[in-house]
Protein backbone atom coordinates (compact mmCIF):
# COMPACT_ATOMS: atom_id res chain seq x y z
CA UNK A 1 0.00 0.00 0.00
CA UNK A 2 2.74 2.41 0.91
CA UNK A 3 4.54 1.75 -2.42
CA UNK A 4 1.51 2.85 -4.43
CA UNK A 5 0.86 6.17 -2.60
CA UNK A 6 3.60 8.17 -4.36
CA UNK A 7 2.34 6.98 -7.76
CA UNK A 8 -1.21 7.97 -6.82
CA UNK A 9 -0.04 11.41 -5.69
CA UNK A 10 1.83 11.93 -8.96
CA UNK A 11 -1.26 10.92 -10.96
CA UNK A 12 -3.44 13.40 -9.03
CA UNK A 13 -0.84 16.15 -9.58
CA UNK A 14 -0.69 15.41 -13.31
CA UNK A 15 -4.48 15.51 -13.60
CA UNK A 16 -4.53 18.84 -11.74
CA UNK A 17 -2.01 20.34 -14.17
CA UNK A 18 -4.03 19.13 -17.14
CA UNK A 19 -7.28 20.61 -15.83
CA UNK A 20 -5.88 23.84 -14.36
CA UNK A 21 -6.70 26.91 -16.48
CA UNK A 22 -3.82 28.16 -18.61
CA UNK A 23 -2.50 31.63 -17.67
CA UNK A 24 -3.91 34.41 -19.82
CA UNK A 25 -1.49 35.49 -22.55
CA UNK A 26 0.22 38.83 -22.01
CA UNK A 27 -1.39 41.70 -23.87
CA UNK A 28 0.66 42.73 -26.89
CA UNK A 29 0.94 46.50 -27.22
CA UNK A 30 1.47 47.86 -30.71
CA UNK A 31 3.04 51.32 -30.56
CA UNK A 32 3.42 54.22 -32.96
CA UNK A 33 6.00 57.01 -32.70
CA UNK A 34 5.24 60.70 -32.56
CA UNK A 35 7.92 63.39 -32.79
CA UNK A 36 7.62 67.11 -32.12
CA UNK A 37 10.30 69.04 -34.01
CA UNK A 38 9.49 72.40 -32.44
CA UNK A 39 10.22 71.35 -28.85
CA UNK A 40 12.42 68.38 -29.75
CA UNK A 41 10.75 65.45 -28.04
CA UNK A 42 9.31 62.11 -29.10
CA UNK A 43 7.26 59.32 -27.55
CA UNK A 44 5.47 56.13 -28.52
CA UNK A 45 1.74 55.67 -27.97
CA UNK A 46 -0.69 52.75 -28.44
CA UNK A 47 -1.60 52.32 -32.10
CA UNK A 48 -5.26 51.94 -31.15
CA UNK A 49 -5.31 55.37 -29.44
CA UNK A 50 -6.15 58.60 -31.25
CA UNK A 51 -3.40 61.24 -31.44
CA UNK A 52 -3.98 64.99 -31.44
CA UNK A 53 -0.46 66.25 -32.20
CA UNK A 54 -1.17 69.92 -31.43
CA UNK A 55 -4.02 70.40 -28.99
CA UNK A 56 -3.37 74.13 -28.57
CA UNK A 57 -1.79 76.34 -25.94
CA UNK A 58 0.79 74.60 -23.78
CA UNK A 59 -0.73 71.21 -24.63
CA UNK A 60 1.74 69.95 -27.24
CA UNK A 61 0.24 66.47 -27.80
CA UNK A 62 -2.64 64.38 -26.51
CA UNK A 63 -3.48 60.70 -27.00
CA UNK A 64 -6.94 59.33 -26.23
CA UNK A 65 -8.05 55.72 -25.64
CA UNK A 66 -10.47 54.17 -28.17
CA UNK A 67 -14.09 55.25 -27.88
CA UNK A 68 -16.46 52.73 -26.36
CA UNK A 69 -13.93 51.29 -23.91
CA UNK A 70 -12.43 52.39 -20.60
CA UNK A 71 -11.78 56.14 -20.81
CA UNK A 72 -8.16 57.30 -20.54
CA UNK A 73 -5.78 59.80 -22.06
CA UNK A 74 -2.21 61.07 -21.86
CA UNK A 75 -1.02 64.62 -22.52
CA UNK A 76 2.38 66.24 -23.00
CA UNK A 77 2.43 69.81 -21.66
CA UNK A 78 5.39 72.10 -22.33
CA UNK A 79 5.40 75.61 -20.89
CA UNK A 80 7.84 78.37 -21.78
CA UNK A 81 9.59 80.41 -19.08
CA UNK A 82 11.84 82.79 -21.03
CA UNK A 83 13.25 84.39 -17.86
CA UNK A 84 14.74 80.98 -16.93
CA UNK A 85 16.27 80.26 -20.33
CA UNK A 86 19.74 81.02 -18.97
CA UNK A 87 19.50 78.54 -16.07
CA UNK A 88 22.07 75.75 -15.94
CA UNK A 89 20.69 72.24 -16.41
CA UNK A 90 22.81 70.94 -13.52
CA UNK A 91 21.13 73.38 -11.15
CA UNK A 92 17.66 72.47 -12.44
CA UNK A 93 18.38 68.76 -11.99
CA UNK A 94 19.29 69.31 -8.33
CA UNK A 95 15.77 70.63 -7.68
CA UNK A 96 14.17 67.48 -9.12
CA UNK A 97 16.49 65.06 -7.31
CA UNK A 98 14.72 65.83 -4.02
CA UNK A 99 11.14 64.55 -3.63
CA UNK A 100 8.48 67.29 -3.49
CA UNK A 101 5.85 67.63 -0.81
CA UNK A 102 2.16 67.21 -1.53
CA UNK A 103 1.73 70.93 -0.86
CA UNK A 104 4.37 71.79 -3.48
CA UNK A 105 2.65 69.63 -6.10
CA UNK A 106 -0.72 71.13 -5.19
CA UNK A 107 0.77 74.62 -5.52
CA UNK A 108 2.22 73.81 -8.96
CA UNK A 109 -0.97 72.27 -10.34
CA UNK A 110 -3.75 73.52 -8.13
CA UNK A 111 -4.43 76.76 -10.03
CA UNK A 112 -5.46 74.69 -13.05
CA UNK A 113 -7.22 71.96 -11.04
CA UNK A 114 -9.09 73.56 -8.10
CA UNK A 115 -10.24 70.30 -6.43
CA UNK A 116 -6.92 68.52 -6.89
CA UNK A 117 -6.19 65.73 -4.39
CA UNK A 118 -2.51 64.72 -4.25
CA UNK A 119 -2.31 61.09 -3.15
CA UNK A 120 1.42 60.25 -3.34
CA UNK A 121 4.61 62.00 -4.42
CA UNK A 122 8.03 60.60 -5.30
CA UNK A 123 11.08 61.15 -7.48
CA UNK A 124 11.33 59.56 -10.91
CA UNK A 125 13.03 60.20 -14.24
CA UNK A 126 11.90 61.39 -17.63
CA UNK A 127 14.35 60.06 -20.19
CA UNK A 128 17.67 61.50 -19.02
CA UNK A 129 16.29 64.04 -16.56
CA UNK A 130 15.39 63.61 -12.87
CA UNK A 131 11.70 64.30 -12.33
CA UNK A 132 8.90 64.53 -9.80
CA UNK A 133 5.99 62.11 -9.97
CA UNK A 134 2.61 62.29 -8.26
CA UNK A 135 -0.62 60.28 -8.15
CA UNK A 136 -3.67 62.52 -8.34
CA UNK A 137 -7.45 62.55 -8.11
CA UNK A 138 -9.47 65.45 -9.52
CA UNK A 139 -12.42 66.58 -11.66
CA UNK A 140 -12.25 67.28 -15.40
CA UNK A 141 -14.70 69.02 -17.70
CA UNK A 142 -15.84 66.91 -20.67
CA UNK A 143 -18.27 67.65 -23.55
CA UNK A 144 -20.99 65.81 -21.61
CA UNK A 145 -20.27 67.43 -18.25
CA UNK A 146 -17.88 67.01 -15.28
CA UNK A 147 -16.13 63.66 -14.79
CA UNK A 148 -13.82 62.24 -12.18
CA UNK A 149 -10.20 61.51 -13.06
CA UNK A 150 -7.47 59.44 -11.47
CA UNK A 151 -3.91 59.44 -12.77
CA UNK A 152 -0.32 60.45 -12.43
CA UNK A 153 1.93 63.23 -13.62
CA UNK A 154 5.66 63.22 -14.28
CA UNK A 155 7.27 66.68 -14.20
CA UNK A 156 10.75 68.02 -14.97
CA UNK A 157 12.39 71.10 -16.50
CA UNK A 158 15.06 72.23 -18.89
CA UNK A 159 16.37 75.79 -19.35
CA UNK A 160 13.35 77.97 -20.13
CA UNK A 161 10.86 75.07 -20.28
CA UNK A 162 8.82 72.91 -17.92
CA UNK A 163 7.68 69.45 -19.00
CA UNK A 164 4.67 67.52 -17.74
CA UNK A 165 3.33 64.15 -18.88
CA UNK A 166 -0.16 63.70 -17.46
CA UNK A 167 -2.01 60.38 -17.86
CA UNK A 168 -5.39 59.64 -16.36
CA UNK A 169 -8.39 57.35 -16.38
CA UNK A 170 -11.81 58.99 -16.33
CA UNK A 171 -15.24 57.90 -15.15
CA UNK A 172 -18.48 59.00 -13.57
CA UNK A 173 -17.07 58.11 -10.15
CA UNK A 174 -13.61 58.18 -8.59
CA UNK A 175 -13.65 54.37 -8.37
CA UNK A 176 -14.48 53.98 -12.07
CA UNK A 177 -11.74 56.44 -13.01
CA UNK A 178 -9.18 54.45 -11.02
CA UNK A 179 -10.32 51.17 -12.64
CA UNK A 180 -10.01 52.68 -16.11
CA UNK A 181 -6.51 53.95 -15.32
CA UNK A 182 -5.51 50.49 -14.11
CA UNK A 183 -6.97 48.86 -17.25
CA UNK A 184 -4.61 50.91 -19.44
CA UNK A 185 -1.68 50.68 -17.02
CA UNK A 186 0.63 48.79 -19.41
CA UNK A 187 0.00 51.25 -22.23
CA UNK A 188 0.50 54.26 -20.00
CA UNK A 189 3.74 52.87 -18.58
CA UNK A 190 5.01 52.17 -22.10
CA UNK A 191 4.22 55.70 -23.26
CA UNK A 192 5.95 57.38 -20.33
CA UNK A 193 8.98 55.08 -20.56
CA UNK A 194 9.33 55.79 -24.29
CA UNK A 195 9.50 59.59 -23.89
CA UNK A 196 12.74 61.05 -25.27
CA UNK A 197 14.28 64.48 -25.52
CA UNK A 198 15.51 64.58 -29.12
CA UNK A 199 18.52 66.58 -30.30
CA UNK A 200 17.82 69.82 -32.10
CA UNK A 201 18.65 69.84 -35.80
CA UNK A 202 21.99 71.56 -36.47
CA UNK A 203 21.67 75.06 -37.83
CA UNK A 204 22.99 75.48 -41.36
CA UNK A 205 26.23 77.40 -41.66
CA UNK A 206 25.84 80.90 -43.08
CA UNK A 207 26.60 81.13 -46.78
CA UNK A 208 30.03 82.47 -47.58
CA UNK A 209 30.07 85.93 -49.08
CA UNK A 210 31.05 85.88 -52.76
CA UNK A 211 34.64 86.81 -53.47
CA UNK A 212 35.11 90.29 -54.89
CA UNK A 213 37.91 91.86 -56.82
CA UNK A 214 38.80 95.53 -56.86
CA UNK A 215 37.41 97.49 -59.75
CA UNK A 216 39.88 98.24 -62.50
CA UNK A 217 40.09 101.79 -63.65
Amino acid sequence: MTLRQPATALLIAALFLLTAPAPAPARVIELQRHENREFHFAFQYPASWRLNPDAGGDLRARTIAPAGGPEAQCSVIVKRFPHAAGARQEEIDQVFLAPPTTDEVREMLGAEVPDLEVLTVTTASLHSRPAHQAALRYTVVTPVGPARAYGRVVMTATPGLTWTISCSGQGTTAEEAERNFAFWGLEIDALVASFRFTPAAPQPAPAAAPATTPDKK
